[in-house]
């Protein structure tokens, strides 16, 4: 079980401090842990509840979403790449972006296409919405959600295209890499990439409940992106092997958000 500290002790503590989305495997705050544990960086966590108020949370940082994290007395920050920035200041080894530029170029952009507005995670939240909003029957915490993420019927008829062409970009640059004799999606060496490929494939392909277990009645709603056959055919299993590599190798599993 987490050791979860209360929202306004967190906000008191001093050091590294992360919220993440309590009770569900989210992958943002799940790639931001697994960063923390490439550094061995330490940090106190406190929860998001998800569809709740959250008002102690609002009311620190503007957010009602998780990941948050705050260092000393700077600014809570909660985008993917303001958590990567400050991981690597505040311990630049192991690199978890390249030094070799073009290689560098590569992973920032490929990690804007994962877990960017507009990326993988955003267009697979909202498939997974789309029948539940279509009913006409979504429980108002599930509406407020998927509202949250821009969830329109126009952008769920996006959804699997631009997921898809997301994902073909992400396989053939592990293609590439292959070829070459790397283990990894860019370059020779673990990069947060890597690490957000790992957590964000949640979305597309759950891992098992042992892994990553969800409250009841959950499990379906996380299938529902990668049961689109547009999806599905994209999904390359290299891709979902090299997940389970970098799982095995680098995360802590089973999954601890509850």
């Amino acid at each position: 079980m987490m050791d979860f500290v209360p929202i306004p002790e967190l906000i008191s503590r001093p050091g590294l401090r992360l919220v993440i989305v309590r009770g569900v495997p989210s992958p943002w705050s799940q790639a931001a842990r697994a960063i923390f544990r490439a550094k061995e960086l330490e940090y106190v966590v406190g929860a998001q509840i998800p569809g709740g108020e959250n008002s102690e949370l609002v009311a620190w940082c503007g957010q009602n979403s998780g990941p948050v994290v705050a260092y000393e007395n700077e600014p809570p920050i909660h985008r993917y790449m303001d958590i990567l920035l400050l991981a690597e200041r505040l311990a630049p080894k192991p690199a978890l972006l390249p030094a070799e530029i073009e290689d560098r170029v590569r992973v920032v952009g490929l990690l804007h296409e994962l877990a960017g507005d507009g990326g993988i995670g955003w267009w697979a939240r909202i498939a997974m919405f789309d029948p539940l909003m279509r009913s006409g029957s979504a429980p108002a915490e599930a509406a407020a959600i998927a509202q949250k993420w821009h969830y329109t019927p126009a952008a769920a008829d996006r959804a699997a295209h631009e997921v898809a062409v997301r994902l073909g970009a992400l396989a053939a640059s592990a293609r590439a890499n292959r070829e070459r004799g790397s283990r990894f999606l860019v370059g020779d060496q673990l990069t947060a990439l890597d690490l957000h490929w790992a957590a964000m494939s949640c979305l597309l392909a759950l891992l098992p409940e042992e892994t990553a277990s969800l409250p009841p009645g959950y499990r379906p709603l996380f299938e529902q992106a990668g049961a689109l056959p547009e999806i599905a055919e994209a999904l390359d299993p290299a891709l979902i092997a090299h997940r389970d590599f970098i799982l095995e190798r680098y995360f802590e599993t089973p999954f601890d958000y509850d």
